[in-house]
């Protein structure tokens, strides 16, 4: 179990990271994109914190099929 929770953690974890890095590039408008700000860096670094090791569709997958016992959907 505490296997799963950490998918779950990591899962909500990067939409949140994701979505507040998505908001301070809007804030900065097209300087956010500007280096001088770092935010497109974090928002890089968001994005593969995301991907890597294991995206988004298999952490569902995985929790779908040892939590709501679902089979498997690859």
């Amino acid at each position: 179990m505490p296997r799963i929770c950490t998918f779950a953690a990591r899962l909500l974890a990067g939409k949140a990271g994701y979505k507040a890095t998505l908001q301070a590039v809007m804030t900065h408008g097209g300087m956010g994109y500007a280096k001088a700000y770092n935010v497109e860096r974090y928002l890089r670094e968001v994005i593969l914190g995301r991907l890597t090791p294991v995206s988004e569709q298999m952490v569902l997958s995985f929790i779908a099929e040892k939590v709501l016992g679902l089979p498997k959907s690859y």
